[in-house]
């Protein structure tokens, strides 16, 4: 589930609730609750270089960071052909060098390797263009095995 796809859903959810607080304070039944100041958080506004993709970090991590940052700022890496927007990635098994293509084609799709596991990327959309399946997007974009997609080695 996507950030985004959350949003939808506990909108729907947080809409018959407030429906529901509403009456209770309306009729004095709403229970009040103090909040715990000890057990508060503060997470900055989103930027968008917080989507870049670090590959030195697990396949988890990423596929996290992934869904967490879709539909803004969506995670993103450099590539041989310019930035890729990653909009749906799962981790996999596999090993290598962070940063190193493993797979690149139109049946497998684009796998990179992390600091722990690989990340087999579904979708992705190039600067510019629509999302698509990367097995599509490798079509007509091929990228060599053994390319590193690590920050700043994009030509």
């Amino acid at each position: 589930e996507t950030a985004g796809q959350l949003t939808d859903r506990l909108a729907l959810l947080g809409a018959d609730l407030l429906v529901e607080t509403v009456g209770k304070l309306l009729d004095g039944t709403c229970p009040r609750t103090p909040q715990d100041e000890s057990r508060m958080s503060y997470y900055p506004m989103l930027k968008k270089d917080m989507g870049l993709i670090d590959w030195q970090q697990s396949a988890r991590d990423i596929a996290h960071l992934v869904r967490g940052l879709n539909p803004w700022p969506c995670a993103f890496t450099p590539s041989p052909h310019g930035v890729l927007k990653v909009l749906a990635a799962r981790a996999a098994d596999e090993s290598g060098e962070p940063g190193t293509v493993l797979s690149a084609d139109n049946k497998d799709g684009l796998v990179v390797a992390c600091g722990e596991g690989a990340l087999r990327i579904h979708t992705l959309q190039a600067a510019g263009g629509k999302a698509m399946a990367a097995a599509d997007y490798l079509r007509g974009h091929p990228i060599q095995l053994g390319t590193s997609l690590q920050e700043g080695e994009t030509p």
